[in-house]
């Protein structure tokens, strides 16, 4: 089984609907609000996770970001969720 397969296997397994969450996370973060800051905060250590685990998956998601749009489109959101990932 080739890294490839392995992906996909992940996403069929979740990884997809958790990647999602990681980038609403993101969109939220980067609002600035500083209690919508700490209610993420909260709830991630609740749930025993920290800002790096969401780094991870979307690093992980960016990595992957496929261009069935295009290059430019891929690029536009590989940028996008660079941010994301820069801003936590």
């Amino acid at each position: 089984m080739d890294d490839e397969e392995i992906y996909i296997r992940k996403l069929e397994a979740g990884l997809y609907t958790l990647q999602l969450i990681a980038v609403i996370l993101g969109h939220l973060w980067c609002s600035e609000h500083p209690q919508m800051r700490g209610r993420i905060e909260l709830l991630l250590k609740q749930q025993k996770l920290t800002k790096k685990d969401v780094k991870d998956i979307l690093q992980e998601y960016h990595d992957n970001i496929g261009d069935m749009d295009g290059p430019e489109e891929k690029e536009r959101s590989q940028a996008k969720i660079q941010k994301f990932i820069s801003a936590f």
